[in-house]
């Protein structure tokens, strides 16, 4: 030791100092060298192995200390179980320069990891493979360290070919991240060298996805900025959707990520740093499945990012496309969308939270927090929230940091294009019981200008069709702040059929085809809380409903309503016309002609019942809210009822109709409705069973029963009021069919018009109306007046015009086999109508031009002018007409018997048909049925025109009665009221014929007085009938007639006063129905001395009996007139004389017994005397008669009263006996006993005696019968009798009357003369 210390001393300072220095070289080197590795291999292996729980291993360690490097190689940190490694790498490699000792800094040249390796794995439970070297509890944040005294310079730093992979046996998958590069060519910590830029670079495959990013950064300056580049190629998406928080049946199926992004940092002061990130992302062939099914995918999307400032809140994006994107949402039969059930967070692993919380923590330096203000802020004058910490001290406690609070910024998000190409979703719905599908296709989406910055204004479009060729669009704008929105949504050609699913089971038909376009105008104005409708629009097209088999169908070509305006916030909805044309209902007809349509509308829907639900429902908290409704009304066009099958027909066409303006208020309670107006057709068919075609076809189902009334408002309610401005009815037209004649009949009404006004619900105001029309082309309907709907009391005028009266000729060829080829109606009535016991209607008709023809040969029976009636008034409670006065003008009639016999009325008998089934008649408790009364003032009948043929007959006769004028007062339906009668008209042109008097046409029988009167009737043109019926055609004379008639009490007495003027036959014709008697005779028998012929020709008879017939017994007094002419000419010849009492002059009667006539017979001689004075011509024959039954007592009975004239003739004085005539003794009942008993006594008769021979006294019988036996009268005292008569008369008629004895001859006496009668008879001496 000492000599090592002398050893020492003796050295130089020089040499002390080599030593020294060699000493310490070697040291130096030998610890460099050697001791150094073993020491950090020690601690690594002994030390740190230990602490990690792990083994750590070395393969080797080198150090240089002169060249200052340091060499690791093979380094690892097995797993904890020793399988594996932990972390690990190939080679470390360190070059510290000793230029540090110059720069003041650690200075590393270079510095290299070579082969890094870490392995990460997490277990089933969630817990990583390092979870153990954490610890049970964190350590507390470590307070902010100071800056590093030596700065630190590496150049470069570099890693190389690294590995990190990730094993996540809680998900079951495994990441790789290899191939990782990294390099700062230059890291310096130096002040001077803050601003300088580094610029690392690192590279590596994620899962075999290539990462680049590159860039530069000043770490250390208080800037921090820091720009870099991030490239991702082809990053496989599938293999991280593990981490995804869906369920486990969605699955990314497939889908890359390409990156291609800028980071840009930097910090400022007084105001937020920046955050920015700029680039593209881009995803490709993306798709999402469903246990398989696609639900989610793209074909490419991406993202072009121009300016991200995170912390500033301004997210800049150049644009977004996506293209073939498709969705699939599907509504799950729990009413759940699937989508909902996708993303589910699952409970954390056990260790997840804790063991996240550092790696969450934030960094030091980060902003503490970011609040996001509403919207409506400037972005580009915002403040940052909270001053962000400064990394020196000298900035640390700046004024920036105590800066006051500051309003909140806004999220400035920003896209200038936003394109969505070829999109497609597919829509499912398994709620219903036919599951419901639909897809989009094509949809294509555009938004420019999206931003959230205030005031902005995006534009955006959307296009997309249908798999069913729907199209639909969306053109219009928004903004965020503040949010409003402007939108045009369009859809057309959507095919309403295909979501039948939602609605069939709501609908009574199926609904076949329905085509629908429509436009809506979406507004979200400022402050609105829901979005309106502006000037949209709704178009239905093709819409077809078809009911169950043939029962029918309804169909509409277009339906349209344009400018729809929705006002959520003004409770307010406007719209434009509703449009509808070519529409139809179409219906097929059961067995009853009821419209088999009706029982499928009127069926019930078989909608589902709703899902019950345990959810109380909400009590109504107050009165709905008030809402006004106007529109500009509606517009349909060409709608018709069809009536399908066997009967295939068109009966309702509606032509268009019109509603002006409606309103509707709520709150008002009020419905308004501007004019409507409708254009209708109308066919209408009265089938052969007399029932009405539109009646059946509409009437109610068999059994169906009437809907109960409903219930009455409650009084809290308020009534509502609807009113209708005016309703027309224009241009329509009613064709009606009447099938239940023989010929069908045809009725078209047209040009119908109808206006009414101030309609309202208001059932007791009353309401106008105003009717015209058209009839068969040449009448006119026009009516004016008003109705209660409440009461339906009506009142108003009628106006008629021209109606043809041929409609009715089918009608009337029921009854009779005529037609009616001509004739109008026309007038003018006033009816009331409702009010019970005022119901009336009153008024003038009139017709003009009637004809009426036969059916077959159209020749004309009947027809006027015109035909007036003025004045009438009907009341219908009771059923009573009255009429002032009816005018006919210029009648016509015509009647005609045929050649073969047949007379007009055989010819328009109608045809025998089969009975009609009697009707059931309708109860009723109305006991005014029938027409109660019928009064009619004065009937005119003017210049009539009547006609009468006889074809029967050769010549033909044919007969003119013109002008006919005949005026009828004071017609009616009770029987004991006269009707007044006063006619004129003129025979064949010259015969004028009078008739005057009265008539009870309806007494029961009919009762009739009245005069007759006709004068001058050529009695030529009766020839035709003379030839016929006597076998004389008439060569010359004419014909006056007065006919008195008087029908009361049942019986017939007609006097008629005939006088044939030089009337003259031609020469005998050959007549099989003339009679075979002189009438040439006759005739002279009727002529006066003028030679004219006058007859009085009464008629008689009881109008009680059933054969009775005026016209039968005129006809036969007067051609039996002839015959009595011939047959007993002075019993016509009675008649003719004023005087001569009817009877007949051919037999002039005396009383029995007597040969002098009494004073009748003298009258009657008289007119015989007149009659032969007036036929010089004339000579007769008198033959006296007897009765000798008669006679023969009346002559015993003057002969025994001759017996007791004659005692008191002998007892009377003699002067008395002197002033008295025998036979003018009146025997008194007093005197006969006495002249009887003389008589008796006198005649030598049988009598008996008494006791003493006298006499005995008998009765009165006795006497009489024993003065009787002794009176005896022989026929010849009856011959004389009767001879004694006929000298009478001629001794009376020569010497008294005149006439000359050469004209008076006495007739054949003898027994012929007891012929039974007490008469004269007169007969003409040929």
């Amino acid at each position: 030791m000492t000599s090592a210390r002398e050893s020492w001393n003796k050295l130089t300072w020089w040499q002390k100092i080599l030593a020294v220095g060699a000493t310490c070289v070697a040291l130096y080197a030998a610890f460099g060298f050697l001791l150094l590795p073993r020491i950090v291999r020690y601690v690594l292996v002994e030390k740190v192995s230990p602490a990690l729980n792990r083994q750590v291993g070395v393969s080797e360690i080198r150090f240089n200390p002169f060249a200052l490097t340091a060499d690791v190689t093979g380094f690892t940190i097995a797993e904890k179980d020793g399988n594996g490694e932990f972390v690990a790498f190939d080679a470390l490699h360190a070059n510290v320069e000793l230029s540090s000792l110059i720069r003041l800094a650690v200075v590393v040249r270079d510095l290299r990891l070579d082969g890094p390796r870490i392995n990460i794995r997490l277990d089933p439970e969630g817990r990583t493979n390092f979870a153990d070297l954490a610890g049970d509890k964190q350590d507390p944040a470590p307070e902010k360290s100071e800056p590093l005294i030596v700065p630190l310079i590496i150049e470069p730093i570099s890693v190389g070919n690294g590995t990190i992979v990730f094993e996540d046996q809680a998900r079951g998958v495994t990441h790789v991240v290899d191939e990782i590069n990294f390099q700062v060519p230059q890291f310096s910590s130096r002040k001077k060298d803050w601003t300088t830029f580094m610029t690392p670079t690192l590279s590596f495959r994620a899962n075999g996805a290539p990462f680049n990013l590159e860039g530069q950064t000043r770490p250390f300056d208080n800037s921090l900025k820091t720009e870099f580049a991030l490239n991702v190629m082809d990053l496989g998406l599938p293999q991280y959707w593990a981490y995804a928080l869906a369920s486990d049946n969605l699955q990314l199926a497939k889908g890359t990520l390409n990156l291609e992004n800028k980071l840009v940092f930097e910090r400022h002061e007084g105001r937020l740093p920046t955050f920015s990130l700029q680039g593209t992302i881009t995803g490709r062939d993306i798709e999402l499945t469903d246990d398989g099914e696609p639900v989610l995918s793209a074909a490419s999307t991406e993202i072009v990012l121009d300016d991200i400032s995170i912390l500033n809140l301004q997210l800049g994006l150049r644009s977004v496309s996506l293209e073939k994107p498709f969705i699939k949402v599907v509504r799950k039969k729990d009413g759940s969308l699937n989508w909902m059930g996708y993303f589910t967070r699952g409970p954390a692993p056990a260790n997840a939270t804790a063991e996240t919380k550092a790696a969450t923590a934030e960094p030091e330096n980060a902003t503490a927090e970011v609040p996001v203000a509403v919207a409506g802020a400037d972005n580009a004058t915002q403040t940052p929230a909270n001053a962000t910490a400064q990394v020196d001290n000298a900035t640390a406690g700046s004024p920036a940091a105590e800066a006051p609070e500051q309003p909140a910024k806004t999220l400035l998000l920003q896209i200038p294009e936003v394109r969505l190409t070829d999109g497609r979703v597919l829509f499912q719905d398994e709620t219903l019981p036919t599951p419901f599908t639909k897809e989009v296709r094509e949809l294509n989406l555009t938004i420019t200008d999206l931003s959230t910055a205030a005031n902005a204004t995006t534009q955006a479009a959307l296009r997309a069709t249908t798999a069913d060729g729907e199209e639909l669009g969306v053109d219009g704008s928004f903004s965020v702040s503040p949010v409003q929105a402007k939108a045009r949504v369009s859809a057309r050609n959507l095919d309403v059929p295909s979501y039948a699913a939602y609605f069939k089971d709501a609908l009574p038909m199926a609904l076949a085809s329905a085509k629908v376009d429509a436009g809506l105008g979406l507004v979200m104005a400022v402050g609105d809380k829901a979005p309106s409708l502006e000037d949209s629009t709704l178009e239905v097209r093709d819409l077809l409903l078809k009911a169950a088999g043939e029962a029918g169908a309804v169909q509409v070509g277009r339906l349209a309503l344009d400018g729809i305006f929705v006002n959520m916030a003004a409770r307010e909805v406007r719209t434009g016309m509703l449009t509808m044309d070519g529409a139809s209902v179409s219906t097929g007809v059961d067995t009853n002609g009821r419209a088999a349509i009706l029982d499928a509308l009127s069926a019930p829907p078989a909608s589902p019942a709703p899902p019950a639900t345990d959810a109380p429902t909400a009590a109504p908290t107050g009165e709905a809210p008030a809402w006004r409704v106007a529109s500009q009304g509606a517009a349909l066009t060409g709608i018709d009822l069809r009536v399908t099958g066997q009967a295939a027909a068109t009966p309702i066409r509606m032509g268009s109709l019109k509603v002006g303006p409606v309103s509707v208020d709520t709150a008002q309670s009020t419905v308004a409705v501007g004019p409507v107006d409708m254009n209708l057709a109308v066919d209408v068919t009265r089938l052969k069973t007399g029932d009405i075609d539109l009646a059946a076809l509409f009437a109610p189902a068999p059994g169906a029963q009437k809907s109960p009334a409903p219930a009455p408002a409650k009084a809290s309610q308020p009534a509502w009021k609807v009113g209708v401005e005016q309703f027309t009815l224009s241009g329509s037209q009613v064709v009606f069919t009447d099938q239940t004649l023989d010929k069908p009949v045809r009725l078209d009404i047209d040009q119908i018009a109808f206006k009414t006004t101030n309609i309202s619900n208001d059932l007791t105001k009353a309401i106008p109306l105003d009717l015209s029309c058209r009839i068969e082309e040449t009448g006119t309907v026009k009516a004016t007046g008003d109705l209660v709907p409440s009461t339906l009391v009506t009142k108003g005028t009628l106006n008629l015009s021209k109606i043809p009266l041929s409609l009715a000729s089918a009608y009337v060829a029921e009854a009779a086999a005529v037609d009616i080829p001509a004739g109008l109606l026309g007038g003018k009535l006033e009816w009331r109508m409702g009010e019970k016991g005022k119901e009336r209607i009153s008024g003038s008709l009139t017709a003009d031009g009637l004809r009426v023809t036969e059916g077959r040969s159209k020749a004309e029976i009947f027809g006027f002018r015109s035909l007036g009636v003025q004045n009438l008034a009907l009341n219908l409670t009771p059923l009573t007409l009255n009429i002032r006065q009816v005018d006919l003008v210029e009648p016509r009639g015509s009647f005609v018997i045929d050649g073969q016999g047949k007379t007009t009325l055989d010819r328009v008998k109608p045809a025998a048909r089969k009975p009609a089934k009697p009707q059931p008649k309708a109860k009723t408790d109305d006991k005014s049925e029938g027409l109660k009364s019928l009064e009619v003032g004065v009937v005119n009948l003017k210049q009539g025109r009547f006609t009468f043929s006889d074809k029967t007959l050769s010549p033909q006769f044919e007969s003119v009665v013109a002008p006919v004028d005949l005026t009828v007062t004071g017609f009616s339906l009770d029987p004991n009221k006269r009707a007044e009668l006063d006619l004129t008209a003129i025979i064949d042109g010259s015969a004028p014929i009078t008739a005057k008097g009265w008539i009870s046409p309806l007494k029961d029988p009919v009762e009739a007085n009245s005069t007759v009167t006709l004068k001058n009737l050529d009695l030529v043109a009766l020839s035709p009938y003379s030839a016929k019926f006597i076998a004389y055609p008439v060569a010359r004379g004419q014909l006056d007639w007065e006919a008195s008639l008087n029908s009361e009490n049942s019986t017939l007495d007609m006097r008629n006063a005939i006088k044939a003027r030089q009337l003259e036959l031609g020469d005998k014709v050959e007549s099989p129905d003339a009679a075979d008697v002189p009438v040439k005779m006759g005739l002279a028998l009727l002529r006066d001395m003028s030679g004219d012929i006058a007859i009085n020709l009464p008629v008689k008879g009881d109008l009680n009996d059933p054969k009775f017939s005026i016209g039968g017994i005129v006809m036969q007094a007067f051609l039996g007139l002839i015959v009595k002419a011939i047959a007993s000419p002075f019993t016509l010849l009675a008649s003719l004389v004023p005087d001569g009492g009817g009877e007949d002059m051919g037999k002039l009667a005396f009383p029995p017994g007597l040969a002098v006539p009494g004073p009748e017979t003298m009258q009657r001689m008289q007119a015989l005397a007149d009659v032969l004075g007036q036929r010089p011509g004339l000579r007769i024959s008198l033959a006296g008669h007897a009765d000798p039954k008669g006679d023969r007592q009346a002559m015993a009975d003057m002969q025994f009263r001759r017996k007791l004239q004659v005692i008191k003739f002998d007892d009377l004085p003699r002067k008395v006996r002197e002033k008295t005539v025998l036979e003018e003794l009146e025997i008194t009942d007093e005197e006969y006993p006495d002249l009887l008993w003389e008589a008796y006594k006198d005649e030598p008769v049988e009598k008996e005696k008494n006791a003493i021979g006298l006499h005995k006294e008998v009765s009165r019988e006795v006497q009489e019968a024993k003065l009787r036996e002794l009176i005896k009268v022989t026929d010849e005292d009856l011959v004389r009798l009767a001879a004694s008569r006929a000298e009478f008369v001629k001794n009376h008629m020569v010497q008294n009357l005149k006439l000359d004895a050469g004209r008076v001859f006495m007739g054949q006496t003898g027994p012929a003369a007891l012929s039974g009668t007490s008469d004269v008879t007169v007969e003409v001496q040929n």
